[in-house]
């Protein structure tokens, strides 16, 4: 499947779900950045990029540091068949799903879109435990 096809066709995806988005390039990638309002995030950014190689992957990075997490995160990635938690080069936590390209569907967004918000509820969370406060 050629890149421009395979934008086209989770745009049709996300159109098909009524998702709001706004779509960005960097180099032969498209992005198209997304706000969720979850149970536990005001504004939760899912970004899905589509590379040139045929992979979409969706990701949030989350304003948390991993420092002391680690065991925590490691754990939790086996509760989601969908999404995992890694870090970026800055220690924050990220939440990624990966689907290859001539994989897409409209239940496998679905899928991912909702492991996604399920694992970064499911941080804030406990984070909120942790510390006592509710974090919006």
């Amino acid at each position: 499947m050629l890149s421009e096809d395979l934008v086209k066709k989770v745009k049709d995806i996300l159109d098909g779900m009524n998702v709001r988005y706004e779509e960005g390039k960097v180099k032969d990638a498209t992005f198209l950045i997304s706000l969720w309002r979850t149970d536990k995030w005001d504004e939760l950014e899912i970004d899905i990029v589509i590379s040139p190689g045929n992979l979409v992957v969706l990701f949030s990075t989350l304003p948390v540091s991993s420092e002391g997490r680690e065991n925590w995160l490691l754990n939790k990635n086996w509760d989601y068949n969908f999404a995992h938690f890694a870090t970026d080069i800055s220690g924050n936590v990220i939440v990624v799903s990966n689907i290859r390209g001539e994989d897409v569907s409209e239940e496998l967004m679905r899928l991912s879109l909702a492991s996604i918000i399920r694992a970064a509820d499911d941080l804030k969370e406990a984070i909120e435990e942790e510390s006592g406060n509710t974090i919006r």
